[in-house]
């Protein structure tokens, strides 16, 4: 690998949703890569110490074909190409490896990317989607702080007539046993 100096940190905030990196890679930085568990050495390249390997794509832009590296970012990503024109120049000038992470990549912790041994970021983008919920005020009665409780439901005859039976019966065991407690 080369001596290059690291590049000036690239800050990804906590919490970052909906964004694409397109990094470039040197070839035999590339080659040593093994996904999904073998990530080890771009880890070092990026100077971070882990990434959410299913938020990583190492992309052989020769095995695109007729491809180019917009289209197939169009194609897999949903990237509007309003967004591509920009950097059109710099992704079509690559050739060899590049890594696409996704904002998932980060776990949704603030991490510096601190790019070295050629490593660079070719293109920052957006990925389409609702992006995070806004939660605002909830409006339903639930949401006030209290709820209350299922209406109870009125007896039955049926229901009031079997308690007025069993404290009858009650009664009636009561005084027998006194009677039988006087008589004794």
């Amino acid at each position: 690998m080369s001596t290059a100096q690291p590049t000036a940190p690239h800050r990804v905030p906590a919490g970052e949703y909906g964004k694409l990196r397109v990094i470039a890679l040197p070839t035999d930085l590339a080659k040593t890569l093994a996904p999904p568990d073998g990530w080890q050495p771009l880890f070092a390249a990026l100077g971070v110490d882990y990434l959410q390997a299913a938020d990583i794509q190492l992309v052989d832009i020769a095995a695109l074909g007729e491809m180019t590296l917009g289209e197939f970012l169009q194609e897999a990503y949903e990237i509007a190409p309003e967004q591509l024109a920009p950097v059109a120049a710099q992704l079509q000038a690559q050739s060899g490896y590049v890594v696409l992470l996704r904002s998932g990549a980060f776990g949704g912790r603030a991490q510096q990317l601190v790019l070295q041994d050629g490593v660079h970021l070719v293109a920052f983008l957006s990925e389409p989607g609702p992006g995070p919920l806004a939660l605002g005020p909830l409006t339903a009665a639930g949401a006030a702080g209290h709820l209350a409780g299922p209406a109870r439901p009125t007896p039955s005859n049926a229901a009031i007539l079997g308690r007025v039976a069993t404290v009858a019966l009650l009664v009636i065991f009561a005084l027998t046993a006194l009677m039988v407690w006087v008589a004794g």
